[in-house]
């Protein structure tokens, strides 16, 4: 599926236009063109190769998946790679996982090409911005790079706050002696979910330290504020994923704390129970003896003399072991 938009001086002027007028477009001053592509073959991003004079190691690069996020300087365009993220919805108890979405941005002075990997990254909201935000809009590409970014930045920051209450909600369940064995693997699901953020976030910082810095043409100068914004975001985003891993590290000691002491206990408790037991394995073993020395041996009444005697060592032990808190 191809979506496209032409903008002229900051105002629309086409949508959805047939990709063949799209050289006209470009051969006008003033007009800038968006064109969105998902999961495209090879030969599909070809056709506009000599078009838009893509690179072919850009559109290599855009063909195949798990790309490091990062920025490429060309000769004629600009190529970078970022990643959508989101969440999965819940389900019960079970712990949920981060989802990445892969978009490759071919960016030059005319046109913003977009490339998504997975199409359930939704491109609407980036739309949104761009309505929103029309009086940015005379900055051309650069306006329409620096909403595409700052929306996956802002993507960023929900999802780490949202990995952020879910950590809250395990550890009040640690705290309350909840499932060990529901609660580890959340506690996983958690941990998985912040390296694989922190791998699409951190890069970011020396991608926004380029576009930033002066060296990218495609941005305008007045744009630099708005994307030395975006990168005070990722800088954030960055920071509080430090302070996630730290909580998660603190939480995963925490219930193997909690899970070593509920040993400890389970160990004193069978112990206890162990001793008294013993000691009436002890009183059977001497009375079940073939001597006539015991007291009552010969007495109807020694059998329940002796339950009566282990009726008393076991009632006492249990009294001493419980004050002693072993059971």
């Amino acid at each position: 599926m191809i979506r496209t938009r032409v903008y002229e001086k900051g105002r629309l002027l086409a949508e959805d236009c047939d990709p063949a007028l799209i050289s006209d477009y470009l051969a006008l001053p003033g007009h800038v063109v968006w064109l969105d592509m998902v999961k495209p073959t090879r030969a599909e991003l070809g056709l506009f190769q000599d078009e838009f004079g893509l690179h072919p190691l850009a559109i290599e690069d855009a063909v195949h998946n798990h790309q490091r996020p990062k920025v490429d300087r060309y000769r004629s365009h600009l190529f970078a790679a970022v990643y959508g993220t989101w969440l999965e919805p819940e389900s019960g108890d079970a712990g949920t996982g981060l989802v990445t979405g892969e978009v490759d941005i071919f960016v030059g002075r005319q046109y913003l090409i977009t490339v998504r990997k997975d199409p359930a990254w939704d491109i609407a909201a980036v739309l949104e911005r761009w309505e929103r935000e029309e009086a940015l809009l005379e900055h051309g590409v650069s306006f329409l790079l620096h909403a595409l970014l700052d929306q996956i930045v802002d993507e960023y920051g929900l999802v780490t706050d949202q990995l952020d209450d879910r950590l809250d909600l395990v550890e009040e369940q640690l705290l309350k002696q909840a499932n060990n064995h529901d609660l580890q693997e959340d506690l996983l699901d958690l941990r998985r979910a912040v390296v694989r953020l922190r791998k699409v976030v951190l890069p970011l910082r020396e991608v926004f330290g380029s576009l930033t810095g002066g060296q990218i043409l495609e941005v305008s100068e007045e744009m630099h504020p708005y994307f030395g914004d975006i990168q005070d975001h990722v800088l954030r985003v960055a920071g509080d994923l430090e302070a996630l891993q730290e909580l998660l590290l603190n939480a995963i000691q925490l219930n193997m704390s909690i899970a070593s002491n509920r040993l400890n206990i389970i160990m004193k408790q069978l112990t206890g129970w162990a001793a008294i037991i013993g000691v009436n394995t002890v009183i059977v073993g001497i009375y079940g003896m073939n001597f006539r020395l015991w007291p009552a041996n010969d007495s109807p009444y020694g059998f329940w003399i002796a339950n009566l005697f282990m009726l008393i060592s076991s009632v006492f032990l249990y009294t001493y072991f419980k004050r002693k808190d072993w059971l």
